[in-house]
């Protein structure tokens, strides 16, 4: 999907059935770039069907973030970066489609150390998580990093996170949602738990004013537990307060 070329350095032990030509892959050794990765399964074809379909059980533990997203965004500058694990099921049916839309994969992943390589999405990060703390937002400061946890599955070119868990300073916010690969489009809603009020996100006068809003979004142990949804696209995400949810927590 992404469409950008990377060497790719692999060692594997596979045995082939003469009868039938499908190919066993007992264990693949893969690197590309900072990333590497172990493979096993199977490349084999299906009676009545053109062609083989690629069959294999994956574990990445010593990831890039930044690596992975090269394969599969369009821009020349991956969005971000960061240490990356996975476990995935890996299944590429045989066709003429684009790899996007035939790749299917279900599994977990944990995301370490994630920054934006945009400077304004990152500016906003390290914004978030002073005000979720109750501080002032301080340009100068040291951006923060980021972690994300969850399960994911993709299909027909949309990536679905079914449970997902993004940790910064200052909040939690447990989401899920889809992002289409193709269209880049992103629909994700979730609940932002952060350890500051409402009221202490804020300064200034706007302080008093949202004292009384803290009793609506407040959370067991103290903070606010915050309903959210993320929509729009991947260059132009929009965050915003999930208002159909405001009195249904």
């Amino acid at each position: 999907a992404g469409g950008h070329p990377m060497p790719l350095h692999a060692t594997y032990h596979a045995i082939v059935d003469g009868t039938n030509g499908n190919t066993i892959l007992d264990e693949v050794h893969a690197s590309f770039l900072q990333t590497s990765l172990v493979a096993k399964g199977s490349v084999a074809g299906t009676a009545g069907i053109a062609g083989r379909t690629v069959t294999l059980d994956v574990v990445m533990n010593r990831g890039r973030l930044e690596d992975v997203l090269r394969m599969v965004v369009k821009a020349g500058q991956p969005p971000m970066t960061g240490a990356l694990k996975i476990r995935t099921t890996f299944v590429l049916p045989p066709g003429d489609r684009d790899v996007a839309q035939k790749l299917q994969l279900a599994g977990t992943f944990a995301i370490s150390g994630t920054r934006f390589t945009s400077p304004d999405l990152q500016a906003k990060v390290n914004e978030l998580s002073h005000r979720t703390r109750g501080q002032r937002p301080n340009d100068k400061a040291v951006p923060v990093s980021s972690g994300f946890t969850g399960t994911f599955s993709l299909k027909n070119s949309q990536l679905t996170i079914p449970e997902g868990t993004y940790d910064v300073p200052g909040s939690t916010i447990r989401l899920s949602g889809n992002y289409g690969l193709l269209s880049e489009e992103v629909d994700f809603a979730g609940t932002a738990y952060t350890d500051a009020k409402i009221s202490e996100m804020a300064t200034g006068f706007k302080r008093l004013l949202l004292k009384p809003v803290d009793f609506i979004f407040r959370k067991s142990g103290g903070g606010s537990a915050i309903p959210i949804r993320i929509t729009g696209t991947r260059t132009e995400p929009r965050l915003g307060l999930d208002k159909s949810r405001v009195f249904k927590r």
